[in-house]
């Protein structure tokens, strides 16, 4: 496993203070599910949170609402209404579902979230890739994303067909002429950190290390799925006549998180930004508990045999002692769901994966009745 974004611990502050402002977060959360709402939040900002079944528009490659937001400290490139040349939801947009051809020449970028089966469908698209006698996926990580971002806008390599790491969300801005789609699987956060504490227990390779307890652990990871969803790359373009290379970009990614954890209303504004675009930003969206289901899809979307090819392949998956998993992980899991701070630090991927579990359904629902 590459080494994967790590998140701070959530800063230490007055406890009375800290509760009253999740509290706050808490109960929009809870209203926002309940049904559509707006709500205003620092600087005027106004965030409307969408139903998933709604009429859109027919256009094909989205960008999303300008002036999104504004956050105190946050330069223009960490902006998640930034994010250019993406197809939306196939299954959700209809003119998309009429278009299918583009969803089947794009650029795919998987978002690797780690014990999400990542390593699996990297696996995956690299026997997808080698079927369809195309270059292997290029792996945009944390330690690759600088590289790969510079030579696209270099035009110093061609751009590839597929793109696979815990850093890909955003590699579409680099791509031209070309459209491209994000797909992810996303797992139950808190099943998803208990997976990835033992499997690092267990010897596998992990970022951070986990010589600590699991609450430790999951407190040193937070909402990692947010966070890679924040994740910006800093790129400069300086106008010579003699340069070559024109784009330079920073050797480390950025994550917007690290503007706003302070901040408890520029997170939440965040947050609901994300939710009310996730049928934007990918183009179909899968969840681990539905791995079979969620290939078909992908095949259905993209048009590669991902079932046929992928529906065998489990990589990297942590060992147990016979008959011990399900305990082990209900025990665990008890334990994390009774701490305030865990509850509070995965606050962000709990509410993205509610989100993702409806779109999911409506995608299988759409999918059934095509």
């Amino acid at each position: 496993m590459p080494k994967y974004l790590s998140i701070g611990r959530l800063t230490r502050g007055v406890v009375v203070v800290k509760l009253i402002a999740v509290s706050v977060i808490f109960a929009l959360v809870v209203l926002l599910v309940s049904g559509p709402l707006r709500i205003g939040v620092s600087g005027g900002l106004k965030v409307s949170r969408r139903e998933i079944h709604y009429p859109m528009n027919n256009t094909s490659q989205r960008h999303l609402p300008p002036k999104a937001l504004s956050l105190p400290g946050e330069t223009v490139h960490l902006q998640m209404a930034q994010l250019r040349n993406f197809l939306p939801n196939v299954f959700l947009h209809p003119g998309s579902r009429e278009d299918s051809e583009r969803y089947r020449s794009s650029v795919l970028a998987y978002l690797h979230n780690p014990k999400s089966g990542g390593t699996s469908m990297r696996q995956c698209l690299e026997e997808l890739s080698q079927d369809a006698g195309k270059p292997p996926p290029v792996l945009v990580s944390i330690d690759t994303i600088s590289e790969v971002t510079t030579r696209h806008l270099n035009k110093a390599i061609k751009v590839s067909d597929f793109y696979v790491g815990d850093a890909s969300f955003g590699i579409c801005d680099s791509v031209d002429g070309r459209p491209c789609s994000y797909f992810a699987l996303m797992r139950e956060p808190f099943e998803r950190s208990i997976s990835h504490y033992f499997f690092c227990r267990s010897g596998g390779e992990s970022w951070p290390p986990c010589n600590n307890t699991l609450e430790e652990f999951t407190l040193s990871l937070c909402s990692l799925f947010f966070r890679q969803m924040t994740t910006r790359l800093s790129c400069d373009h300086v106008v010579k006549s003699n340069a070559s290379s024109p784009w330079t970009c920073n050797n480390r990614a950025t994550s917007i998180d690290h503007y706003i954890h302070k901040n408890a209303r520029n997170r939440a504004a965040t947050l609901e930004y994300i939710l009310a675009n996730m049928d934007e930003y990918f183009a179909v969206i899968g969840i681990v508990d539905e791995f079979e289901t969620s290939l078909k899809l992908f095949e259905h979307a993209f048009g590669y045999p991902f079932h046929r090819t992928c529906n065998n392949i489990q990589l990297n998956r942590a060992r147990y002692t016979a008959g011990d998993k399900e305990i082990i992980y209900a025990e665990s899991k008890a334990r994390l769901m009774q701490n305030e701070k865990v509850r509070e630090c995965l606050h962000e991927d709990i509410q993205i994966y509610e989100q993702v579990l409806k779109i999911f359904e409506t995608e299988k629902h759409i999918f059934a009745n095509l």
